[in-house]
């Protein structure tokens, strides 16, 4: 996670390739609210759509 602000935070989700270029980004990364207890809350939605 990257901190961006004092309750904000980016996370980072890593993604695999497929061999057909399935996604087209290796990372997504979402706005999240630190909870402080080790846990986040999203705060926006995945840009990526879901297939399958």
């Amino acid at each position: 996670m990257t901190n961006i602000s004092d309750d904000h935070v980016k996370v980072h989700f890593r993604m695999d390739i497929d061999d057909d270029g399935w996604p087209p980004a290796s990372v997504e990364s979402l706005w999240a609210v630190d909870l402080g207890d080790g846990t986040v809350r999203l705060d926006n939605t995945p840009w990526l759509p879901c297939t399958g």
